[in-house]
């Protein structure tokens, strides 16, 4: 996921429980600053000296002083993307890197992956989208309200 440490928290219990069965699990986000221990490989993209878009005041108006509705949803695509568009200008080789690790599943969580979704197109793996929040109207639309993950072929 692209800007995940809060929504890494909303799939941190299914990682666990995949690393009880035998799985290995590693969390992938772009990183601006040191993050928590979340007791697992960590593949973070470096990301300190950018500009965190989210962490700005028109995403916390839009996220937590208005009703957020679909509308909104491109803001947080657009933040997301511009987070992408610096890893791909700047971070390129670190990105192809994590593609290609022996992976068997991508999960990503559906609101903030915009990197996460081209990691699993591009590495062909399977791909799980997990719904982290129910702020995305939008996405549960296009979606048919479906709030359940699913393997993509």
């Amino acid at each position: 996921m692209d800007q995940g440490r809060s929504h890494a928290t909303s799939i941190n219990t299914f990682m666990h429980r995949l690393q009880q069965e035998n799985h290995t699990t590693a969390l992938e986000f772009a990183q601006f600053h040191p993050e928590i221990d979340f007791g697992m490989e960590e593949q973070f993209i470096d990301m300190k000296g950018f500009q965190n878009p989210f962490a700005s005041p028109d995403f916390d108006r839009i996220a937590f002083d208005e009703e957020y509705s679909f509308i909104h949803q491109a803001i947080a695509y657009g933040f997301g993307s511009e987070t992408c568009n610096n890893i791909l200008k700047h971070r390129r080789d670190r990105f192809f890197e994590i593609i290609s690790q022996n992976w068997d599943l991508y999960l990503s969580d559906s609101l903030f992956a915009v990197c996460g979704y081209g990691m699993a197109e591009l590495s062909g793996k399977p791909h799980v989208m997990m719904h982290s929040t129910d702020l995305e109207s939008a996405q549960g639309s296009f979606k048919a309200f479906s709030r359940f993950s699913r393997v993509a072929n």
